[in-house]
């Protein structure tokens, strides 16, 4: 089967299950994924390569053409890679959808076309139309982003678990396996859930945990994460220790006999061991750094 047609059908994933067999014995599959790979990480961060398109091309005939090929191979191969690199650029061009996402203990600012601004938290995911921004001003969020939108046109951020509508405001959207939660810090938010819709205001937030509802009082002026502080008001402890998984990036295994504790306090960003300490110690739990990744945490007996 003719190579540069499989590729071309590759980019357009279109390919049929007999040709992505085929596509999968070419020689070069595993360098044409790694390339794409990599650009799309460029996507992700929202910035352009740093790269023409002869260095792509040259780059993808560096990875794809393996060394001591025959002249006939090796200009084949330079086609190829060749054909993959319109085809990506042209993809890149065209893609209508901007992507950002953050990693972990990673904030990200995110500057919109209306210039409305969004700060994501670590783990977070947010992406946007640019061809009906204008009109529509609609995102998608998994995880959880600062907003501080400009005036215009309703302006709403889609999560798992509901939509946020507002018109100009200040406002945070936490979206974490089943928590939802959205503090208003100016102006007025709209939530609509599958069940309820709700308008909050300022030094408000609107939480849906488990199936229940609440409305709870905010005390600060600004999420506290954007200051690299972790704050929780009655949030179950096994939350909290998710967090921390995010934010200091390693695996917690909790060993404790309640994971549903509601735990009310803060731990910083900037120091593990602090950290850690922040939050057993009220909790009358004790902690084993196993390796510099994982932890262990239990409760403490006397």
């Amino acid at each position: 089967m003719e190579e540069n047609y499989l590729i071309e059908k590759w980019l357009n994933d279109a390919l049929t299950a007999k040709e992505k067999l085929a596509f999968d014995r070419m020689e070069n599959a595993q360098a044409y994924r790694e390339i794409i790979e990599e650009a799309q990480r460029f996507k992700a961060s929202g910035q352009l390569p740093p790269l023409s398109f002869e260095s792509i091309a040259t780059r993808m005939a560096a990875k794809a053409v393996p060394e001591r090929l025959s002249f006939k191979r090796y200009f084949k191969g330079i086609a190829a890679v060749a054909i993959l690199a319109i085809g990506l650029l042209f993809y890149w061009m065209q893609s209508p959808i901007a992507t950002y996402s953050s990693e972990v203990g990673e904030q990200i600012t995110i500057h919109l076309p209306d210039a409305s601004v969004v700060t994501l938290n670590a783990k977070s995911k947010l992406e946007y139309n640019k061809d009906n921004w204008t009109e529509y001003r609609r995102l998608d969020l998994q995880g959880e982003a600062f907003f501080d939108v400009a005036k215009g046109a309703t302006f709403s951020v889609h999560t798992a678990e509901g939509v946020v509508k507002v018109l100009g405001t200040e406002f945070n959207v936490k979206e974490r396996l089943g928590w939802f939660e959205v503090s208003c810090y100016e102006g007025i938010v709209q939530i609509e859930t599958a069940t309820i819709t709700k308008k909050i205001y300022p030094g408000e937030a609107f939480r849906w945990a488990e199936g229940e509802t609440s409305i709870t009082k905010s005390i600060t002026n600004t999420p506290s994460w954007t200051k690299n502080i972790s704050s929780f008001n009655e949030v179950p402890i096994a939350e909290v220790f998710n967090e921390m998984e995010r934010q200091f990036g390693i695996q917690i295994d909790l060993k404790i006999s309640n994971p549903n504790t509601l735990f009310s306090g803060a731990f910083e960003h900037r120091n593990l061991e602090n950290a850690l300490q922040e939050i057993t110690k009220p909790l009358n739990l004790t902690y084993i750094v196993l390796t510099k990744d994982t932890v262990s945490i239990h409760d403490k007996t006397e």
